[in-house]
């Protein structure tokens, strides 16, 4: 049998009051609220506080071991399972509430250079704060927005593992700053915070921005365009930044006779003034390996198709990366003139045959290889060709010869077995 509860007067008067506010401004019109104006700014003032809230519930919700409650072993599910948070809000209360209420009076689980000095040269216990004073300190943390915590939260997560003596002094003086800055220059300051207390004891730090680059293409999605993300160090940031300036002003890289009519946004723009940079590097060719350069296979049959000007959006055609491409897409590469069209036998897919010439695959070798398997040619890979190497099916030390019979395309880590 559940005790009884200590808040449901609360939240029954809670339910109450918020109902008659909804009713005030339902529907909504301009009149209620210059009535109200006033106590709209300090009511949004009041509900800050429900941040508060969160995070002592969801520490208690932690101590408790809530997950028990929907059978969990972990309490982010009674979050979910219970309250129908998703997966991500629950997390961040966690966090905001971990933050909070620390610990070990906010010190790191593991013992500090104090906690293994002798008993002589132990330092003084620190004094346990007081209820009252407790209360005091919650006090200056309330008003302060869920939106604000967590920005606090997200970006102590980057904090050194040698500098986490530093959290809980950074967090405090954080919550204090909150009370003063708009979310954006306050995720400035924290930021800064942390990157200092990383510099004074990572020696490594200068270069971490390097070591965490990376650059991921996303799978095409059902319109066969695809999303890209990745992480720039300072150094290729500002570089890509100052080449993709000139983009913030209206009409860039159009004709000036069609520059006061773009339409376009500042992200679009930035992404032409980028895809424009791509076209000028793919020009910059390497004769002997065809950097940048797009190969899309197709028939005879599809090229009459093609200049009849039947199936231009609708059929599709492989290229050696894993898009597809329409025939209205070949016309915007048309422009570029670095691409490759391979024609092969309707019948038979083959192309023209190329035999020996050194142990490495000319780009014309790849082409062909690439208009007969599209794919990695592993059993079980459909990984895109650009993605892969030409392999001699026998070696090339016993006398393989490089071409295209007896050549096949596989991911570095998968070369193809002998037939």
């Amino acid at each position: 049998m559940s005790e009884k509860s200590d808040i449901k007067e609360c939240v029954e008067t809670l339910r109450s009051c918020l109902d008659q506010i909804f009713h005030v401004f339902s529907p909504p019109t301009s009149e209620a609220f210059q009535r109200n104006a006033e106590d709209i700014r300090v009511l949004e003032h009041i509900l800050n506080f429900k941040a508060d809230v969160d995070n002592a519930i969801t520490k208690s919700a932690i101590l408790a071991e809530a997950g028990d409650r929907v059978g969990s072993r972990t309490v982010i599910d009674y979050f979910v399972e219970e309250l129908g948070l998703s997966r991500r809000t629950a997390q961040r209360r966690i966090d905001n509430a971990l933050l909070a209420y620390p610990d070990h009076n906010g010190q790191p689980d593991e013992p500090s250079p104090t906690d293994q000095q002798s008993p002589k040269e132990t330092q003084p216990p620190r004094p346990q704060p007081s209820r009252a004073s407790t209360n005091d300190e919650g006090k200056k943390r309330h008003r302060i927005s869920e939106e604000k915590q967590s920005i606090i939260a997200s970006e102590l997560r980057h904090l050194s593992k040698a500098a986490q003596d530093c959290r809980q002094e950074i967090y405090h003086d954080a919550m204090k700053e909150a009370r003063l800055r708009a979310p954006q220059d306050l995720q400035r300051w924290v930021r800064r915070r942390v990157e200092l207390a990383n510099q004074k004891v990572d020696h490594n730090h200068a270069h971490r921005d390097t070591e965490r680059r990376f650059l991921m293409i996303h799978d095409p999605d059902h319109d066969g365009g695809a999303r890209i993300s990745g992480y720039l160090p300072r150094a290729q940031l500002a570089l890509l930044q100052a080449l993709i300036a000139p983009a913030k002003n209206l009409g860039h890289l159009l004709p000036e006779s069609e520059a006061a009519k773009d339409s376009r946004t500042i992200s679009q723009r930035r992404f032409d003034a980028l895809f424009y940079i791509l076209q000028h590097k793919a020009s910059a060719r390497d004769s002997s390996r065809g950097v940048g350069s797009v190969i899309i296979s197709l028939t005879a049959s599809d090229i009459v198709h093609l200049s009849q000007g039947q199936g231009m959006t609708e059929q599709r055609f492989p290229t050696n990366t894993n898009v597809v491409l329409t025939g209205l897409d070949l016309l915007k590469l048309g422009q570029h003139r670095y691409h490759y069209i391979v024609l092969h036998d309707e019948d038979t897919g083959n192309p023209l045959y190329l035999g020996r010439t050194s142990r490495l695959a000319n780009l014309y070798q790849r082409i062909a290889l690439f208009a007969r398997d599209l794919v990695c040619q592993h059993p079980g890979c459909d990984q895109a060709f650009a993605h892969c190497q030409a392999h001699h099916l026998q070696p090339w030390n016993k006398g393989g010869e490089t071409g295209y019979l007896q050549s096949h395309y596989c991911l570095p880590s998968s070369p193809p077995k002998q037939q």
